[in-house]
C-alpha cells in the first residue's frame, strides 16, 4: 500500500473523528456499570480506566505503548468499542491501529497479538454495521480498497465486510481471515 493512501486516509480518519471533547465523567460511569456483568469484558474496563485517568485522546493511543503493556488481553477490545458509548469514541483508534497494521507497520515489530485485535475489530465492524453513520460506512470502504491493495494482508473474505457495508445487504457475521503468507510473524 503507497503512503500516501495510508496517510490520507488517517488524515480523514482525524476529521470524521474530531480529538475533543474526550468523553466524561458520567459516559465513564455508564461504561463500567455496563461492562461490569460481563464477565470476559475485564480488558475493556482495563483499558477505559487507563484512558480515563489519562485523559487520552483516541488519536494518542497507541497498540505498542498504551494497549499492549496493559495486563489483560485488550485484543478484545474491539468486541465493546462499538456497543458501549464511552467506548465508542475509541472506535478510530482501533482504525488506525488497522490501517497501520495493514501497511505493515507492524511486520517486523514485537508486537503481540495484533493479528487478533486486527480480525476483532473487523468482526465488530460487521456485527455493528447499523449504528454506524453514512460517512463512516464511506470510510470503511475506503478502509476496505485499502486492505485489497495491502501487500502485507491476504484477506481471503473481503467480500463480508463490503457486504456488510451495504445497507441493502443482510447482516453477515464473523470473516474468515489469515495473515499474508509473505508476512513474517510478528512474534
Amino acid at each position: 500500500m503507497a503512503g500516501e493512501s495510508y496517510h490520507s486516509f488517517v488524515l480523514k480518519l482525524r476529521r470524521l473523528y474530531p480529538e475533543h471533547p474526550l468523553p466524561g465523567r458520567e459516559e465513564y460511569r455508564e461504561c463500567l456499570r455496563s461492562l461490569a456483568p460481563i464477565s470476559f469484558a475485564s480488558p475493556a474496563v482495563e483499558f477505559s480506566r487507563y484512558v480515563y485517568v489519562r485523559r487520552m485522546s483516541w488519536c494518542e493511543c497507541s497498540w505498542e505503548r498504551d494497549l499492549l503493556p496493559l495486563e489483560e488481553d485488550t485484543t478484545i477490545l474491539p468486541n465493546y468499542v462499538l456497543s458501549v458509548p464511552f467506548l465508542r469514541y475509541y472506535f478510530p483508534m482501533c482504525l488506525h491501529i488497522a490501517i497501520e497494521y495493514i501497511s505493515g507497520v507492524y511486520e517486523a515489530a514485537e508486537c503481540g497479538n495484533i493479528d487478533s485485535f486486527f480480525e476483532r475489530t473487523l468482526d465488530s465492524i460487521i456485527d455493528h454495521v447499523h449504528l454506524l453513520s453514512s460517512d463512516e460506512r464511506e470510510l470503511l470502504r475506503e478502509f476496505c480498497s485499502l486492505m485489497e491493495e495491502s501487500d502485507y494482508l491476504d484477506y481471503l473474505d473481503y467480500p463480508y465486510l463490503r457486504r456488510a457495508l451495504d445497507p441493502d445487504a443482510p447482516r453477515l457475521r464473523r470473516i474468515d481471515f489469515r495473515p499474508n503468507e509473505k508476512r513474517k510473524p510478528c512474534c
